[in-house]
């Protein structure tokens, strides 16, 4: 047999497996290709089970001692991780106007039942702990003797999922109609840090924490009724109520920074007592960049393929 005859015979030979190495390499791309989700799911997050502790600070651009106190309170919450959440409120305009003041903060400051009470002050889950320069070791004592207390919180879930331009809120309350009864949803939106500029704070500040910029209030006893704005852009596209549950949705299209999260608060409709709250975080993750990910995902893997299936000329 002649050398040429042997190359082509050899040739021949490899050409079916060739073939099937090709197909079976293209159908593994066809298959990622299907898998690569074709809309763009950003600053997901879910939350379960309703045993959060919320931790309201009553603080304020012009207090001296809300100065020393405001960062024990972020480490606080960072040494308690996922079980404790905290919210600052600034106080409407009096002798001294707090530029940080807003309808949510308004709300919140009513319902909470604040008068004459001083800066700062904290509440645990809705029920007032003290004011002025607390022992911050005696209230994480407390966080955690609550946070023993919290088997009995309400069944809760809540997650969101923001686009850049809007939020999705999906929460559910699972308790039943007796349970529910003379309750609301409040949901809060909450800006990690908010950066003031040097001299703006009287007392000196220049960087606050889990401030309060929006909020919305949802009776659960009655669908009908309208909800409590404590903002604008906010939607109610589902709410539906059974004997043993709730569902509800909101959009909210305010425009936000990407430190934005939202909490969830089963509580009393007319007391400050909380049964169950629930947070998530809502990162907004930049479409273009994301897009440029998965673009460069799939040429990476077409010019893997076409340099395994295509045989080297030699």
């Amino acid at each position: 047999m002649s050398v040429a005859s042997w190359k082509r015979r050899n040739h021949q030979s490899r050409t079916p497996a060739i073939i099937v190495h090709s197909r079976t390499v293209f159908a593994i791309l066809l298959t990622f290709l299907l898998f690569i989700p074709t809309t763009q799911v950003l600053g997901k997050r879910e939350q379960d089970s309703g045993n959060v502790l919320l931790l309201e600070e009553l603080t304020a651009t012009w207090c001296v001692f809300c100065a020393e106190i405001d960062p024990q309170i972020v480490e606080l919450q960072e040494v308690h991780a996922q079980r404790l959440i905290t919210v600052t409120i600034h106080p409407p305009p009096g002798d001294v106007s707090d530029p940080l003041f807003n309808e949510a903060m308004r709300l919140r400051y009513q319902y909470l039942g604040i008068e004459a009470t001083r800066t700062p002050s904290f509440w645990l889950n809705g029920e007032f702990y003290g004011e002025g320069v607390v022992d911050v070791g005696e209230l994480s004592s407390q966080v955690m003797t609550e946070e023993a207390r919290s088997t009995s919180s309400s069944r809760m879930s809540m997650s969101s999922l923001s686009d850049g331009d809007s939020v999705t809120i999906s929460i559910q309350v699972l308790e039943t109609d007796e349970a529910r009864n003379g309750t609301r949803v409040t949901v809060m939106m909450v800006e990690n840090i908010v950066e003031l500029a040097k001299g703006v704070a009287s007392n000196g500040q220049t960087t606050f924490n889990n401030v309060l910029l929006n909020s919305i209030s949802i009776d659960l006893d009655d669908e009908d009724s309208e909800p409590e704005l404590g903002g604008i852009g906010w939607t109610i596209t589902k709410n539906i109520q059974s004997p043993n549950g709730v569902e509800i949705e909101l959009e909210c299209n305010q425009t936000m920074d990407e430190d934005v999260f939202f909490i969830a608060i089963h509580e009393s409709e007319n007391e400050s007592t909380t049964f169950g709250v629930v947070d998530t975080m809502a990162t907004v993750i930049d479409a273009d960049e994301n897009s440029d990910f998965w673009i460069w995902v799939v040429v990476s893997t077409l010019v893997l393929g076409i340099a395994i299936v295509i045989p080297s000329k030699k």
